[in-house]
C-alpha cells in the first residue's frame, strides 16, 4: 500500500499521508509509552484468571457504549467507578463460568452457523449483503485476529445454545396464566393512618449532655476526610477540532491506497451445488462414483436444480436447487472456490473434493469488481472523512507524546506543558479517595493523585488513562489531612441528628401503640381521634397505584386477605422515618374473564420469561457452587 502511495504523491504530501495510514499502529497500546502496570489476578473461575488488563478493556467498553448511548447527556460523576468496575467483573465471572460448562458439555457449533452469524452482522455489511472486506477492515481497527473473533463467536453461541434450552423449558399451564391474572389486578381497599415524623420535630430537642455523649461514643465519625485539589491538563482526542480539507492530490493518493479495500466491490459469484458427503455410510470412492454419475445425467441434458433436489446432502441449499448465497474469494473451501472462479456461466465443474465431500459446482451468476471513482461526491465527501479521522489519529498520538515527554521534562508546573500544546490549565473540587465530581469519577485519577510520587513528591504525573482516547496530566494544589472535628463544630449537626432520631422513635412508638389497639379491636374513628389524626380513605388501589408510598404499597399486598367484614391490620416504618398503620377491610381479585386470547399469550409470555429468568439465575447458582469462584478483594 506505502509503494502505492509513493508512486502517486511525491515530496511531503507522500510522508503526510504515511504518516496518516500508520496512525493506527502507533495507537495501539499508546499507554504502554507511559507506564507498564503490572497485570494482577483479580478473580480466578475453575483455573481461569480474570486479569487487571481484562477487566479493564471490559470496563473501557462498556463505558463507552454508555457514552454513546446518552450522548450529550453523558456526565463522568453519574458513574460510581468502584460499583460500575464491579459489575463489570461479576459479568466476566458470569461468563467464565457459561464457557466453562458448555465446554465441559461438549455443546458444538457448526462453521456454517458461526459464518451465518458473523454475516448477519451489520457492521460487516455493505449494502445489506455481507463483505469480506467490511470484515477484515473492521477487525483491524479494532486489532482482533479473525481467528479469536470467530472463536469468541463460536464461544458466544455454545452458551446461547445451552441458555435457550434452559429458558425454553420453562412449563407454563392455563390455571398459572389464570393466577397471575388474578394476581397483578388485584385491587385492595384500604385506610390509611400516618404518624408524620415533622409532627414531632418541634416537640424533641437535645440537650447540651446528649449532644456530647453521643460525640463522643461516635467520634470517629467527625473525622473530616483526607481530600485535596489538583490542578490538571486534559488531552480529548474528541474535543480536538478536525482539520481543514487537504490538496485533491493527497486525497486522491489517500483514495487510492484505500480503494480495494473501501471503495471497490469484488467479483461475485453465485454458484448451485450438489454435495454427495463421505461419512460412515458413503465412502470416498462410492461418494465420487456418485458425483460422477449425476455429472453425466447432466451432461445428457438433466436439470441441475431438480436433481440437487433429489440427490444434493446439503441440507442448506438443498430446498432451493442447490443455490447458494453470492460469495467472493477468500470465503469458501478453497478447493471449491478455486473450481467456482474458474468457470464461465452457466458451466459445471467436474466433482471437486473438499473436506464435506464430493460437489459438482455450476456458476449460476458472475457480477465483475466494481470500483466507485473518486470524482463520485460521495467517495470524496468518505476520503475527506477518513483523512480527517486519521489526521486527528496523528495529532492526538503526536500531542499525547508531547504531553508525557514535557510533563516529565518540567515536573514542577503544568504551565509549560500547557502553553506547548495549547491546552488549558483546569482545576478540580475536593476529591477524596473515594473519589468526587469530574475527574474524580476516574479511578486511576485518584489513584494517581493520591500516590507518593504525586502527593508527597509534588511533582506532576505521568498522562493517567481516563477512558479511550482521554489522557489528564496533574499535580496537587492542595491537600488537607484527615482531622478530626471539634465539638464546637459539630454540635448543630449532632443535635439536628438527635432531634430525628427522636421524632422518628416517637412517630413509630405512637404508630405501634394505635396498631396495637386496632388489633384488640377499637374503632378505627376512636383510634384516630385519640391520636388526633384523620383517616385516609383510599378505597380500592391497584399494586401500581402512585396515591400510595412505595413501602407502604407493597406491605399493603402482604398483608393476608381478610375474614367477610373484618378488617386486617399492618404497619411499616416509612423511609423518611414517619410510620404507616394500614388498614384492609376487602380484596377484589382480577376477572379472568375480560382475558382475551392476546392478553392470554402475554400472560404466558410474561410468566415463561419469569420462570426461566428464576431457573437461569439458579442453574448459574449452582454453577458457581461447582465451579470455583474466587475474587482477589484486595487487588480490587
Amino acid at each position: 500500500m506505502l509503494q502505492n502511495i509513493r508512486e502517486r504523491a511525491t515530496g511531503p504530501i507522500a510522508w503526510v499521508v504515511i504518516g496518516l495510514l500508520i496512525v493506527g499502529f502507533s495507537l495501539w497500546g499508546i499507554e504502554s509509552y507511559f507506564t507498564t502496570p503490572p497485570n494482577p489476578k483479580l478473580a480466578e473461575v475453575g483455573g481461569v484468571e480474570i486479569t487487571r488488563a481484562e477487566l479493564q478493556r471490559a470496563y473501557d467498553q462498556r463505558y463507552q457504549r454508555l457514552q454513546a448511548l446518552l450522548g450529550e447527556n453523558f456526565r463522568h460523576d453519574m458513574i460510581d467507578p468502584a460499583a460500575f468496575r464491579r459489575g463489570v467483573l461479576d459479568e466476566l465471572v458470569q461468563a467464565a463460568l457459561l464457557e466453562q460448562y458448555v465446554a465441559s458439555q461438549r455443546y458444538s457449533v457448526s462453521d456454517t452457523q458461526v459464518l451465518e452469524y458473523i454475516k448477519s452482522i451489520p457492521a460487516f455489511q455493505v449494502d445489506g449483503s455481507f463483505s469480506p472486506e467490511a470484515y477484515r477492515a473492521a477487525l483491524a481497527r479494532e486489532g482482533l485476529r479473525a481467528s479469536a473473533f470467530e472463536n469468541d463467536v463460536r464461544s458466544s453461541l455454545q452458551v446461547e445454545q445451552m441458555r435457550s434450552g434452559l429458558l425454553e423449558s420453562a412449563i407454563v399451564t392455563a390455571k398459572d396464566v389464570e393466577t397471575l391474572w388474578r394476581l397483578e389486578r388485584q385491587q385492595r381497599e384500604a385506610t390509611l393512618l400516618v404518624f408524620d415524623v415533622t409532627r414531632y420535630l418541634g416537640a424533641t430537642s437535645a440537650d447540651e449532655a446528649a449532644v456530647a455523649a453521643r460525640y463522643e461514643r461516635d467520634k470517629a465519625a467527625y473525622m473530616t476526610p483526607e481530600r485535596l485539589r489538583v490542578d490538571y491538563l486534559e488531552l480529548d482526542r474528541s474535543k480536538l477540532a478536525p482539520a481543514g480539507a487537504p490538496e485533491t492530490e493527497l486525497l486522491r493518493a489517500l483514495y487510492e491506497a484505500e480503494k480495494a479495500s473501501r471503495f471497490s466491490r469484488p467479483e461475485q459469484r453465485q454458484a448451485r451445488h450438489i454435495l454427495v458427503q463421505v461419512n460412515e455410510q458413503t465412502s470416498d470412492a462410492q461418494a465420487r462414483e456418485k458425483a460422477e454419475a449425476l455429472r453425466a445425467q447432466l451432461d445428457k441434458g438433466a436439470d441441475f436444480a431438480a436433481l440437487a433436489q433429489q440427490h444434493s446432502d446439503d441440507p442448506g441449499s438443498k430446498a432451493r436447487g442447490g443455490l447458494l448465497d453470492p460469495v467472493t474469494r477468500g470465503t469458501l473451501d478453497p478447493a471449491f472456490e478455486q473450481a467456482l472462479f474458474g468457470l464461465k456461466p452457466g458451466e459445471t465443474s467436474a466433482p471437486v473434493r473438499t473436506a464435506f465431500g464430493w460437489h459438482l459446482i455450476r456458476a449460476e451468476r458472475i457480477e465483475p469488481e466494481q470500483v466507485k471513482p473518486f470524482t463520485d461526491p460521495a467517495v470524496r465527501a468518505e476520503v475527506l472523512a477518513l483523512y480527517r479521522e486519521r489526521e486527528i489519529d496523528e495529532r492526538y498520538r503526536q500531542m499525547a507524546e508531547k504531553l508525557d515527554e514535557l510533563s516529565f521534562e518540567h515536573p514542577d508546573s503544568l504551565q509549560p506543558v500547557a502553553q506547548a500544546l495549547g491546552l488549558p490549565v483546569q482545576s478540580s473540587d475536593w476529591l477524596t479517595r473515594n473519589g468526587g465530581p469530574g475527574i474524580g469519577a476516574v479511578p486511576e485519577v485518584i489513584e494517581t493523585a493520591f500516590s507518593d510520587a504525586v502527593l508527597k513528591d509534588k511533582v506532576n504525573s505521568a498522562p493517567v488513562k481516563a477512558g479511550a482516547n482521554r489522557l489528564i496530566v496533574l499535580r496537587v494544589a492542595t491537600y488537607e489531612p484527615a482531622r478530626q472535628r471539634p465539638l464546637a463544630e459539630v454540635r448543630g449537626e449532632i443535635a439536628e441528628q438527635l432531634r430525628q432520631e427522636s421524632a422518628r422513635a416517637r412517630a413509630q412508638a405512637e404508630g405501634e401503640k394505635a396498631l396495637a389497639a386496632l388489633r384488640q379491636g377499637r374503632p378505627l374513628a376512636e383510634v384516630a381521634s385519640a391520636v388526633g389524626l384523620a383517616p385516609r380513605a383510599l378505597g380500592f388501589v391497584g399494586r401500581r397505584d402512585a396515591n400510595l408510598p412505595p413501602a407502604a404499597q407493597a406491605e399493603l399486598f402482604r398483608m393476608p386477605r381478610p375474614a367477610a367484614g373484618q378488617a386486617s391490620y399492618s404497619g411499616i416504618a416509612l423511609p423518611d422515618g414517619g410510620y404507616a398503620v394500614l388498614v384492609l377491610t376487602a380484596v377484589q381479585d382480577g376477572n379472568v374473564a375480560t382475558m382475551n386470547a392476546e392478553d392470554r399469550e402475554a400472560q404466558v409470555q410474561a410468566l415463561s420469561g419469569r420462570l426461566a429468568g428464576s431457573e437461569f439465575a439458579a442453574f448459574k447458582r449452582a454453577l458457581e457452587q461447582d465451579i470455583k469462584v474466587k475474587i482477589n478483594e484486595s487487588q480490587l
